[in-house]
């Protein structure tokens, strides 16, 4: 990539940067967090300020519905595995990228509330036409990672028994079967969240896994990027 180019790259990326800072400006209830967006934008905001990766309305709501103390059990690890762990949890965090799961490894030496596993995927895919959205296939819609499959990365919450955990963070591969294991270890009263729950496919065909749990949505902006995305939270209620 030539100068020029990279210089064209920067600039259009700041021209986005500042057309979602007016559309942020132009939304009274969400004003409040324009700070903290520009403030994410610097390297590695997430981790060196433990902070979910979920819209900002959903992170407040889960503050004030979060047990204390919780026992969480993530898929995909980041920003929301230290903001856990800061909150006094137990976690439970699987990750299926070798970098990104040694650069984090090196930040949890020092915790003893961790339990933090490189589950990488397999080769071979589980049904004969790949569908990220059955959550029998324990496929990723990555075109990248097609002919691998996620079994073993969905099924380690199924070493726990049925309604252990306080709150199931789904924010990693092959959404759809995460959401078919791990919801049924979900405690009465805890919380399955969902990220990027607006792309439908998810919940095509496991919104019954779900029938036990009281559903809220939060469309919006969130730290980093420069739009909004969805963040389900479900209660279970039975």
């Amino acid at each position: 990539m030539t100068l020029r180019q990279r210089f064209g790259k920067w600039r259009h990326t700041q021209q986005v940067k500042l057309r979602f800072l007016r559309l942020l400006w132009s939304e009274p209830a969400y004003r409040r967090y324009i700070l903290t967006w520009i403030q994410s934008q610097q390297r590695d905001y997430l981790l060196n300020r433990p902070m979910p990766w979920l819209a900002f309305e959903a992170v407040n709501f889960i503050e004030k519905h979060r047990p204390s103390q919780a026992s969480v059990f993530e898929y995909g690890s980041g920003g929301s595995t230290l903001y856990w762990l800061t909150k006094g949890c137990t976690c439970v965090s699987v990750e299926h990228d070798k970098d990104w799961y040694h650069k984090l490894l090196a930040r949890f030496a020092s915790q003893p509330r961790i339990d933090y596993r490189f589950v990488p995927p397999e080769p071979g895919a589980i049904c004969a036409e790949a569908k990220a959205e059955d959550p029998n296939c324990y496929q990723s819609a990555n075109p990248t990672l097609h002919g691998f499959n996620f079994h073993r990365y969905a099924t380690v919450i199924d070493e726990y028994h049925e309604a252990y955990f306080d709150v199931v963070l789904i924010d990693g591969r092959a959404r759809p079967s995460c959401i078919m294991h791990g919801a049924k270890h979900v405690k009465v009263g805890g919380l399955l969240i969902l990220d990027n729950a607006e792309r439908a496919y998810y919940t095509a065909q496991t919104s019954h896994y779900l029938a036990d749990f009281e559903a809220h949505h939060f469309m919006g902006p969130l730290p980093v990027i420069s739009y909004y995305a969805q963040t389900s939270v479900y209660i279970r209620q039975r």
